[in-house]
């Protein structure tokens, strides 16, 4: 059963899913220029990286299955996470709710979109050093 929670949270700007049910491009707010990632490729991207977005806010993730987002205004959000072989990124957050997330090639650029359909150009990918 899908339930949306009511948080208004600025992760990324959307609200909290109990469930990830988006399966499909068609689910997407993708273009038909976009290149799908397979999981494998997504995960050599990102995995291990700190992830640098376009509106200011920035992804760790750990190769321990961690995950923490920090806005822009410095909010951090700790959830755990899991790439699945679509490219779909899925996060469990300690207090309960879950989302998921696509990333997408368009043209040169990574590109989050998350499951209200907003894109998200990554500005940078650097290793963590924490």
């Amino acid at each position: 059963m899908l339930r949306t929670f009511q948080i208004v949270v600025s992760v990324l700007g959307i609200s909290l899913l109990s469930a990830c049910n988006q399966t499909t491009g068609e689910d997407w707010n993708t273009q038909a220029s976009d290149v799908h990632l397979t999981g494998e490729e997504l995960g050599a991207l990102v995995v291990g990286n700190r992830i640098d977005y376009s509106d200011g806010g920035t992804s760790r993730i750990r190769p321990d299955g961690s995950y923490v987002y920090t806005s822009a205004e410095g909010q951090r959000f700790p959830a755990s996470y899991d790439i699945r072989s679509d490219g779909v990124v899925c996060l469990e957050f300690p207090a309960g709710g879950s989302r998921c997330d696509k990333f997408v090639k368009s043209g040169e650029q990574l590109v989050l979109i998350n499951q209200r359909g907003s894109r998200y150009t990554v500005t940078d990918i650097s290793p963590l050093q924490e």
